[in-house]
């Protein structure tokens, strides 16, 4: 029974030899180098437990079996209340470290996050950690519970590194969760631990002092806070630009990285959105999410120093002797001139230095991001584009239908009344459909003075013709003979000079003068071309009006 009760913790992971000596309830370890005090009603038991100790009757183990299960499990101590429902226990195992009194808040959290992680791979709720200490040593303290398959137990620990030895001290309940009597009692029994070796002291902080940092890809600048100092980066994290450590909390750390956003653009792109107006404002927070990998609900977006950045609570991945930690991070991002610009906090924003992250934050200047020369280039440039882009949308929509059907289908121009109709209704088809695009584009409206404007330059389209002020509109004459005068002149002289003969009844002839020829007007359009019927006031092909006439001698 109490060997399916014996649950000991995962970080254990090699056996240590181990010499006891017990003497109201005072248990001096040899190997770790610690005296433990117990107290209360507990059955106890070390590697010097006796063949013949009437205990292992109780648990059913003989002192091998015994043994062989606490090398196991790197325990050196294990004891038992009467019921068997309360475990103690305390085991070692040798660590990377040296002193968790040397470790500083931020090394102490990467230490309870390996533990957490440990106990959530062997399916053990981690509930609760914190820090304690005594006057021989600083502890990582934490609540947990989990099920061995038969009975839940509950438990507390308090784990420490001395001398490169994780020293391990816990109790387990497994008929409910420890009462605060309980959680005192393990508490006592902590404090009284004691030590071979001294204490040491806590490292000396190092302080130094603020400095300006220069990017000198994108001319970003800001201000690192006092003790604060810059880190070279290692290999795996050659995408981050910038690693600053804290001198007052080892382990504790900011990052900055720049990506150039706008040279991944295609040309075209870059021909519609130049470097200078490349930043957040061209992005939805939909697509700044995407570029940056997350949802967009775990974005929000807050105002530091009057500059808008986009915000998420996200976790980092560090390394700790070697074993990866995961640690909750913040990170501010920005797009600034076509580059992407992230800053982000290795901790927790109730950490004691975060403020510094936000002064820091406080400090960065933009100002040399943009180049002088470059963004009045790329305004002028983008100002002349808009322009031509929407003359030509504009013309598109306004007037280029009634421009191919006037020179490309009619080729003619039309009558003023039917011009201004087709103007009218063509003016407001066309306002319906700008009024529409505007919209789509910035949520914007068509001006309604486009309306008549446009109306009047498709009018003047449509009737074009005739030259500007002209008021009477000419026509030519042209002198055709009549039927018949060709031939006529075939004759030559002599068929107009001959006389004619009239005979009369007597046989007598009487010689007459011919009559002249009469010659006929014909009149043409002098827009057209049309040949005009005479009398007419307008041409029935155009509708151009014809007023007077410019006579013309028929060339011989």
């Amino acid at each position: 029974m109490a060997c399916k009760k014996w649950i000991l913790c995962g970080l254990l992971c090699c056996a240590l030899p181990l010499v006891a000596l017990a003497e109201n309830d005072i248990y001096y370890l040899d190997e770790p180098g610690l005296t433990i005090e117990l107290g209360g009603d507990f059955m106890a038991f070390t590697r010097g437990v006796q063949e013949d100790d009437p205990n292992l009757t109780k648990i059913g183990l003989s002192r091998e079996e015994f043994l062989s299960l606490m090398r196991e499990q790197n325990a050196y101590l294990v004891a038992w209340d009467e019921s068997l429902d309360k475990e103690l226990l305390v085991s070692v195992v040798e660590v990377p470290a040296n002193d968790l009194n040397q470790f500083s808040d931020t090394q102490t959290g990467f230490l309870l996050a390996i533990i957490k992680g440990i106990y959530e791979n062997a399916g053990i709720d981690f509930l609760q950690s914190d820090t304690y200490s005594t006057k021989q040593a600083k502890f990582a303290r934490v609540q947990f519970a989990g099920d061995d398959g038969i009975e839940a137990f509950y438990g507390l620990q308090y784990v420490t590194i001395r001398d490169g030895k994780l020293i391990n001290i816990a109790l387990r309940s497994y008929d409910g969760p420890l009462r605060a009597s309980q959680k005192g009692f393990l508490q006592r029994i902590v404090d009284r631990v004691v030590f071979d070796a001294p204490l040491k002291p806590e490292p000396e902080p190092v302080r130094t002092p603020a400095f300006l940092f220069t990017d000198p890809t994108s001319g970003i600048a800001f201000t690192v806070p006092a003790n604060w100092q810059e880190e070279p980066m290692t290999e795996e994290r050659e995408y981050l630009d910038a690693k600053f450590v804290s001198t007052l909390d080892a382990g504790l750390s900011m990052f900055y990285s720049c990506a150039d956003l706008w040279s991944e653009l295609s040309e075209a792109e870059k021909s519609l959105l130049p470097r200078a107006l490349c930043d957040s404002s061209a992005f939805t927070g939909a697509e700044i999410a995407r570029i940056l990998g997350y949802a967009e609900d775990e974005f929000s977006v807050v105002s530091i120093a009057g500059d808008q950045y986009y915000s998420v609570q996200t976790v980092l991945l560090e390394t700790f002797y070697g074993i990866p930690v995961e640690v909750p991070a913040t990170m501010m991002a920005r797009i600034e001139n076509g580059y992407l610009f992230l800053f982000q906090f290795a901790g927790a924003t109730d950490n004691a230095h975060y403020n510094d992250f936000r002064a820091l934050m406080n400090s960065v200047d933009f100002s040399g991001v943009h180049g002088n020369e470059t963004l009045e280039e790329d305004l002028t440039r983008l100002y002349w584009i808009e322009i031509l882009f929407a003359l030509v949308v504009t013309i598109a929509i306004y007037s280029l239908p009634i421009l191919l059907y006037r020179y490309v289908i009619r080729r003619r121009p039309m009558g003023r009344r039917k011009a201004k109709r087709v103007a009218i209704v063509y003016g407001a088809v066309a306002f319906v459909a700008m009024s529409c695009l505007i919209a789509y584009i910035n949520g914007g409206s068509a001006a309604i003075g486009a309306v008549f404007l446009w109306s009047w330059v498709n009018y003047k389209t449509l009737t074009s013709g005739k030259k500007r002020g002209q008021s009477r509109a000419r026509s030519t004459r042209v002198k055709v003979r009549p039927q018949g005068a060709q031939a006529r002149e075939a004759f030559g002289n002599s068929a107009r000079s001959a006389p004619a003969q009239k005979t009369h009844a007597g046989g007598t002839s009487v010689a007459r003068k011919t009559p002249p020829f009469r010659e006929a007007i014909v009149v043409f359009c002098h827009k057209c071309g049309n040949r005009l019927a005479p009398g007419s006031a307008f041409c029935n092909r155009c509708g151009a009006q014809v007023i007077g006439t410019v006579p013309r001698q028929d060339r011989q």
